[in-house]
């Protein structure tokens, strides 16, 4: 009865994570609490290693218990919106190649050394005027218009292929 009533305390004291069932309060990165941001970020991970072009035959060398250890252990208090980045970037996620580091300077490192006017496509890796790109304010800004055009495209046609698999099993 004690230990209920001082979640209920706490719980108005701290907002409590937004995952169901939880009852440690949020973070300050986040919505989540600590293990369930770091287990969102090792999601992320993976998905890209999976999904992206730019990361293929890159792998995550660690299972997620081994990650959130690390995370706890490493995370910096007071960083805001907190990111993983790879030390060697021809290699994948090990627990010896990454590092944390403020969201906004780890996507700097991917221009560095480029002019004012240009920008790195995350896709195809080409070095390309800025005009290449769409504005900042849409999601896929980081790719060109011609990987962000063959991306949707492929989506697209993924989706249709989806689309006429449910038809047929309807």
């Amino acid at each position: 009865m004690l230990e209920a009533e001082l979640i209920e305390i706490i719980g108005h004291l701290m907002p409590q994570c937004r995952r169901r069932r939880c009852i440690q309060p949020q973070t300050e990165y986040t919505t989540r609490c600590l293990n369930h941001y770091l287990s969102h970020k090792y999601s992320g991970m993976k998905q890209r290693c999976r999904k992206q072009p730019s990361y293929r035959g890159r792998i995550v060398e660690m299972a997620r218990a081994e990650f959130i250890e690390w995370g706890l252990l490493t995370l910096p208090v007071g960083m805001d919106c907190a990111s993983i980045d790879r030390i060697d970037n021809n290699k994948g996620y090990s627990l010896d190649n990454m590092q944390w580091l403020e969201w906004r300077e780890n996507s700097r490192q991917e221009n560095k050394g480029l002019a004012k006017d240009q920008k790195k496509c995350s896709m195809c890796k080409e070095v390309l005027h800025t005009s290449q790109f769409y504005n900042s304010g849409d999601w896929h800004y980081h790719r060109c218009r011609a990987c962000s055009w063959r991306y949707d495209h492929e989506l697209d046609r993924q989706k249709r292929e989806n689309d006429l698999k449910a038809e047929a099993i309807q």
